[in-house]
């Protein structure tokens, strides 16, 4: 049975890979979105360093109640320490972004989406992002489609993936005939990369699983 990799190695692994791996794939979204400078690395490291001490003791802790005729528990553990710290470097990621970016990134969602509202009298559902300067922005891109735009509430348009982001910000799109509701939110395109590219990130973390 191949041994669980060292607590600190596999910390280390996880908040720097994590960050290269986060950084790749949304800069390459949006080339305008490419704002993640040594700043966001210096906040991952400060993350990293106040956490490690709290991550070692609670591994060591569960290392101590597991023995070998527990596998299941074990790959439980180290899964459950892996996504949790690589949700606190997209957390980083996201608040280093700033919100111009990440509004930028929603409404590029929305300019890859025309086909749906093209030919359609469409009302938008803010919540999270300023409201003034996101109706601009969507007046901007939907002229006359654009019928009406409020203000709402996470979760209260659609029903959203829970991936524990610290600020939630979007926009729903609803067609006045109800042909369509679309979902652009900082948590769905996330929540995107995630599903797309979690065995790339399992890979680059943990290796292609086996035995040294």
């Amino acid at each position: 049975m191949k041994e669980i990799k060292s607590t600190e190695f596999l910390d280390k692994q996880i908040h720097v890979e994590a960050a290269k791996k986060i950084q790749s794939i949304l800069e390459n979204a949006d080339k305008e979105c490419e704002v993640i400078s040594n700043s966001v690395a210096e906040e991952l490291e400060k993350s990293r360093n106040q956490k490690q001490e709290f991550y070692n003791n609670k591994i060591d802790d569960e290392r101590k109640n597991l023995n070998a005729t527990f596998p299941l528990e074990k790959q439980r553990l180290e899964l459950s320490f892996v996504q949790n710290s690589l949700i606190d470097g997209i957390n980083n990621y996201l608040e280093a972004l700033g919100e111009e970016k990440k509004l930028a990134l929603v409404l590029k969602d929305l300019k890859n989406q025309a086909s749906f509202w093209k030919d359609k009298k469409c009302s938008a559902y803010i919540y999270g992002f300023d409201f003034n300067a996101t109706k601009k922005e969507l007046e901007k891109i939907l002229g006359d489609n654009l019928t009406a735009v409020e203000k709402t509430e996470y979760g209260k348009m659609i029903i959203e993936e829970e991936i524990a982001l610290k600020t939630q910000q979007g926009i729903i799109l609803e067609a006045e005939d109800k042909s369509f509701r679309l979902r652009l939110t900082i948590n769905q395109i996330i929540s995107h990369i995630l599903d797309v590219n979690r065995e790339e990130l399992t890979v680059a973390l943990f290796g292609d699983g086996e035995n040294d």
